[in-house]
């Protein structure tokens, strides 16, 4: 956000999530705000700009981003340069579903959800994959954040799901949570000894993109963070 720019937010899940975004907006003088409410254009945008069985987070934010390009463009905005830009537009560790991460059997579900609302949100849609028609039921959760976040909260979220939920201590990094603040979880090790645990089965990985980051081989599997 910025003082004197427009701030537009797109279909909120939670109320209190668009009235935080409303006292940021206020607060930075970020003015107006605008929410994205015409459902008949999320319906138009998502049957043309959207690939059937994208990721919920992906159809949530392209909706938002088209509706602000169409506003801050207004004349000169070109439908069809849009749905080119769309087309290449890779978002890796954003609600993605990785086979054979740790090994052969093995798969994860990476989301770079970072906060207790973006948690909040993931574990209900996780909730959702384990009743799909590709089904996904993760045995653990391998989570990790900075040492200045709300922690406490981030893992009431996380307990929802009732699976074990392991710690996991980013070496290096000196924003990171430590052991002793990772210590509320069921187990806590570091991103090398998970590395060499391999956990076999379905694991969702979430908490901090610097995590998936550790975990990911950039140059093979991320062509871009966003």
């Amino acid at each position: 956000m910025e003082p004197n720019v427009p701030t537009i937010i797109g279909t909120q899940e939670y109320e209190e999530t668009y009235i935080h975004f409303k006292r940021l907006a206020e607060e930075m003088g970020a003015l107006p705000l605008v929410q994205i409410m015409d459902t008949t254009k999320e319906a138009e945008i998502q049957r043309n700009f959207i690939t059937p069985g994208s990721n919920p987070h992906r159809i949530r934010h392209t909706t938002t981003a088209v509706h602000a390009i169409r506003k801050v463009l207004g004349d000169r905005y070109n439908e069809d340069k849009t749905q080119e830009g769309l087309k290449h537009l890779r978002w890796p560790g954003r609600f993605e579903r990785l086979p054979n991460f740790f090994g052969p059997g093995s798969e994860v579900l990476c989301d770079a959800a970072h906060n207790s609302d973006g948690l909040r949100v993931l574990m209900d849609k996780v909730k959702e994959l384990q009743t799909a028609d590709n089904p996904f039921i993760p045995e653990r959760i391998i989570f990790s954040c900075m040492k200045d976040k709300d922690i406490p909260t981030m893992i009431t979220e996380l307990r929802r799901l009732n699976i074990p939920l392991w710690g996991c201590q980013l070496e290096g990094n000196p924003r990171a949570a430590s052991k002793e603040q990772l210590s509320i979880a069921d187990r806590v090790l570091t991103v090398t000894e998970l590395k060499e645990l391999q956990p076999s089965g379905q694991s969702l990985i979430c908490g901090s993109i610097y995590l998936l980051g550790d975990l990911v081989d950039a140059k093979q599997n991320m062509s871009i963070w966003v």
